[in-house]
């Protein structure tokens, strides 16, 4: 899986690059969108890219299946964060990551409805191509995700509330 390079861009594009030949080998859009694809993350075990178009209204995800053998893309399921679909995304959706021990990507959410202090991270089931939970996440608009060494989510907020609900300084 290290062969291959993934890159998004304008128009809700994703490419594969050969790291063997410098050669784009296969180029696939998410969407008609002109907003870029944006964040992204890889399960290298099963080939499959979760690609997301943060700057959509409403912000969505794409599940991308890899050919590990030619670097092909083929794409999957689209994934809406909006109400309808349970998770009411009303400020972007941003990075997102794959967790193989459970087998699921998670990607964090900067707001669910329409209170700014509300956020959630949410978690993706790539069998499924949808979301099957949402974690709320209070005074904080998740941005930044990682995963720590025993399964631990570290979150990054882009804006921090405090006790009152007013964004802190």
């Amino acid at each position: 899986w290290g062969r291959w390079l993934f890159v998004t861009d304008a128009p809700s594009r994703v490419v594969t690059i050969d790291l063997a030949t410098d050669a784009v080998v296969s180029t696939v859009a998410t969407s008609t969108s002109l907003n870029r694809a944006d964040e992204m993350a890889y399960d290298p075990v099963g080939g499959t890219l979760l690609v997301v178009n943060n700057a959509d209204d409403p912000p969505f995800a794409t599940l991308i299946k890899v050919n590990k053998n030619n670097g092909q893309l083929t794409v999957g399921a689209r994934i809406t964060f909006d109400a309808a679909h349970g998770v009411d995304a009303t400020n972007g959706a941003e990075q997102p990551l794959w967790d193989s021990a459970s087998g699921r990507f998670f990607i964090s959410i900067p707001q669910i409805g329409p209170n700014a202090q509300n956020g959630a991270v949410a978690r993706i089931s790539p069998s499924l191509g949808a979301v099957d939970a949402v974690y709320p996440v209070s005074l904080c608009q998740p941005a930044g995700l990682a995963l720590g060494p025993k399964q631990d989510l570290l979150l990054g907020c882009s804006v921090v509330f405090d006790t009152a609900g007013a964004p802190w300084s």
